[in-house]
This record gives structure tokens, sequence and C-alpha cells, in this order.
């Protein structure tokens, strides 16, 4: 049975949670580095939140010459 990893607001804040053979425990720590089971949880009906959140959004235009030149 495969695994998956959501990410998912859990009592009002961003939580990793790993499914596996029917069941769902929160991951504790990083979940790309060391990390823990915690408790077991619900996934059913739970807001589902993107894979991961941006350290930072970086924007370029096409125009960024002309804009750059404005200032």
């Amino acid at each position: 049975m495969p695994s998956y990893l959501y990410r998912l607001d859990h009592r009002g804040e961003p939580r990793y949670v790993l499914e596996e053979n029917g069941s769902a425990r929160l991951v504790e720590g990083d979940p790309f580095g060391r990390f823990s089971f915690g408790e077991e949880v619900q996934v059913n009906g739970g807001k589902l939140l993107v894979p991961l959140a941006p350290s930072k959004v970086v924007g370029i235009g096409r125009n960024y010459r002309a804009h750059a030149a404005e200032r």
C-alpha cells in the first residue's frame, strides 16, 4: 500500500501528516530531515494546504529594464 505525505490545517496550525496502511500520524520535526511520528489523526474532512510553504516569492517582469530606469 502506498504512503502519502499531506500538509493540512490541524487545530489551526499547518502540520505534515504521513498516511500509510490505513492510518495517519502527525510528523514531528522536519519531514525532509529528522522527524518522528506523533499522534494518530483523521485526515477525512480536514483542510488540505499547499504541499510546501514558500520562503520567498520572486517575480520577474518582461519590462524589468524599463521599470528599473523609472527609479
